[in-house]
């Protein structure tokens, strides 16, 4: 298997479970207000967005 995949898959699968872990903990957090968790929660899923287009934009075929 080629070496770029396997850290291209690596990478990928870390930012998904920081990601999942993040919007648990904002989920379970119970001391912060409802509207601060949906923000908390909307900004942990623009994260993974945005790192997941800058995996695939650096990981690229030439």
């Amino acid at each position: 298997m080629n070496k770029q995949i396997i850290i291209r898959s690596s990478i990928t699968a870390i930012n998904n479970t920081v990601c999942i872990v993040a919007l648990v903990a904002v989920y379970l957090a119970k001391e912060i207000e409802f509207e601060e968790r949906a923000i908390y929660g909307m900004v942990a899923v623009i994260v993974w967005l945005s790192l997941q287009r800058i995996i695939s934009k650096a990981f690229q075929k030439s």
